[in-house]
């Protein structure tokens, strides 16, 4: 393509975007003529740019009522962005949301071009200050135009007709032209130009030039050429205007799976209002019938690539496909893009597999006459109490809606127990999550994640790996030990009279008790290995002395080395083991905390990682904690979220 080729491109080019069609409407509001304008121009509002020729009025009594009339042209939204990123402020700007004009000064633009002089008066919007004589002067002087038409300038901010009319002349000097400058950001995803102040005799440039002078710079994507044609009707100089911007690549969205049941195992045991603990809420399960659909599978999006200003492609990403995973008792749909359920039963999402399990219900209270022990595979709810001497087992959660008593209480998951826990000594509680129940009492209960009690602990052994909360109207913790990794949270702890209460935070209890058995253990083992060590070595005298043993010292002697050498290699593991407990045992140094809110007795032991405090005196209101190797004290304080 030779020059005169592509100048006559860019001249069609321009002709075409310079063709922006208007549109004169009437309403009896400024709204209304501007719902008018939106529909005949086929755009929305803030797309719009307008002029008011007829200001509305109600009149008195209906006398001297006028609409309003104003002529609407394309153009709005593009000035708007620029105006919020710092370029050109445009004119007739409308507020997206009210749909009413923005607020905005008069503007009184003056222009040198082909040694003419002219002026373009804008009317103000809104609630603006319309452009003044003094303004217009002011801009001239810079541009260096000391003779002017004084009547036209008045006639013309008379007016506002918004449209350039000659006021003058200039002696033209090329040495005093601004300039036009460019950045493109880093990334390419913005151009951005600027115009250097005319001196006195320089001239403007005319929209063409400025175009041309951003396809130099091969510039070729997301041109906005509303704010060129802003900046070069008004131009506003040393400042750079964003006039090209890319498009990032929008990457798919993976295909997911919606599941049709709460996926949550984690239950809302508090109200937020009073801190109370929901029961209703902690029974609830999803239970679900034949046929249920329990997951749906939406299919992933395809990408939609970017460009940069330089119409660089930027790869985009089609989203990833995944599928539906069916464990027990669950179907695919054929299209494979539903879970059916096949059984009446609970809903569980387990290893990301869809299943559902049979829900095993005793009708009572778990004695001789519901039926004996229970090993279920599922979950079990027994709508009564767990009398004396009774085995409950499941795979998964377990739900009392009456009390345990003398019995072995064993489960997988979470167990809830509505009113409380008494095994008297000759029972225990163990959930692979966590105990939910009203009461703890003369009871030994183990927990992998929370305790959670609403009226009290008492003279129980109760260890867990998360928190214990013993917080109600009658919450509190009389004697026994209780050990917790994270936190102890309570109403009231110990006795007036001074029953000893033990309460252990900062390590997890199985870690701790692992702990001291190896420690134990590997004592044990050393003075073992000692003893062999030193038959070992008498035997090996005797040989060297009588140069062999009888077959009966030999044997002993070969038997000697090989449990040697298998309680070396045992405490080889157990020490690589001791190691890394005593490594998570110390960096859990400072973790852990006990908080009362009413009363601490004296006798009450605080054991928070190996540090240990003994409390003397009646205490109210305070939280313990770990400050090096000493325990401190501070005001009671928790979050609602502690209590969760």
């Amino acid at each position: 393509m030779d020059l005169n080729e592509f100048k006559e491109e860019i001249r069609a080019s321009l002709l075409h975007d310079l063709a922006v069609s208007e549109v004169r409407t009437t309403g009896a509001t400024l709204k209304e003529a501007l719902r008018l304008a939106s529909g005949e121009l086929d755009l929305p509002l803030k797309r719009i740019q307008f002029d008011v020729i007829q200001k509305g009025s109600k009149g008195v009594l209906g006398i001297g009522k006028k609409e309003w009339v104003i002529v609407a042209y394309p153009g709005g939204e593009e000035a708007k962005q620029s105006e919020g990123e710092g370029n050109v402020a445009a004119d007739g700007l409308i507020d997206a949301e009210t749909g009413l004009p923005v607020d905005q000064d008069g503007i009184a633009i003056v222009k040198c071009i082909n040694e003419n002089v002219t002026l373009c008066v804008r009317p103000p919007k809104g609630s603006g200050a319309p452009a003044t004589y003094e303004q217009v002067v002011e801009k001239l002087a810079k541009r260096g135009v000391g003779a002017f038409d004084e009547a036209a300038v008045k006639r013309a901010l008379k007016l506002k007709e918004n449209k350039e009319i000659k006021i003058g002349t200039f002696v033209y000097n090329p040495l005093s032209d601004g300039t036009l400058w460019m950045e493109i950001s880093t990334d390419e995803m913005e151009a951005s130009v600027g115009i250097r102040h005319p001196k006195a005799g320089g001239r403007d440039f005319i929209y063409t030039e400025i175009y041309q002078f951003i396809l130099s710079y091969d510039i070729k994507f997301g041109i906005q050429k509303e704010v060129i044609r802003e900046l070069a009707e008004n131009p506003v100089y040393d400042k750079l205007f964003v006039i090209a911007r890319g498009e990032k690549a929008k990457h798919g969205a993976n295909g997911y799976v919606e599941y049709k049941f709460d996926t949550n195992k984690d239950k809302a045991v508090f109200n937020e209002d009073d801190i109370r603990i929901n029961f209703k809420a902690a029974f609830n399960i999803a239970n679900v019938k034949e046929g249920d659909v329990l997951a749906v599978y939406h299919e992933p999006t395809k990408g939609i690539e970017g460009h940069t200003v330089h119409n660089r492609i930027l790869k985009a990403y089609d989203g990833k496909e995944t599928q539906i995973q069916v464990g027990e008792n669950v179907r695919l749909s054929e299209d494979k893009k539903q879970a059916v359920s096949l059984i009446d039963g609970q809903a569980l999402l387990q290893d990301g597999a869809v299943s559902v399990l049979p829900v095993y219900y005793v009708n009572g209270s778990l004695s001789i006459k519901t039926g004996g022990n229970i090993d279920f595979i599922g979950s079990v709810v027994i709508n009564g109490d767990v009398e004396d001497g009774y085995v409950v087992k499941a795979s998964k959660g377990i739900q009392i809606h009456g009390s345990i008593g003398k019995s072995e209480v064993v489960s997988g998951g979470d167990i809830v127990v509505l009113n409380g826990i008494q095994t008297k000594g000759e029972g225990v509680v163990r959930a692979g999550g966590s105990v939910i129940s009203k009461f703890i009492g003369n009871s030994i209960v183990f927990a992998e994640d929370r305790v959670v009690v609403s009226d009290g602990i008492v003279n129980s052994q109760v260890n867990c790996g998360g928190k214990i909360i013993c917080y109600g109207k009658r919450a509190r913790i009389h004697g026994g030990q209780l050990r917790a990794a994270n936190s102890i949270i309570a109403k009231e702890i110990g006795t007036a009279a001074g029953t000893e209460t033990v309460l252990e935070v900062g390590v997890n209890p199985e870690s701790r008790e692992r702990f001291n058995f190896l420690d134990n253990k590997i004592k044990e083992n050393s003075k073992q290995i000692e003893n062999y060590d030193l038959n070992i070595a008498a035997f090996e005298k005797m040989i060297k002395t009588k140069g062999s043993l009888t077959e009966e010292r030999e044997a002993a002697y070969e038997d000697m080395k090989t449990q040697r050498d298998a309680l070396l290699e045992e405490n080889r593991v157990m020490t690589d083991e001791f190691i890394a407990l005593r490594e998570e045992i110390q960096s859990a140094k400072g973790s852990g905390e006990i908080s009362v809110e009413n009363i601490v007795y004296p006798n009450v032991k605080i054991n928070i990682n190996t540090a240990e405090y003994t409390v003397r005196n009646e205490l109210k209101w305070v939280t313990f904690f770990r400050e090096g190797p000493m325990i401190k004290m501070r005001e009671y304080s928790v979050n609602k979220e502690d209590l969760k």
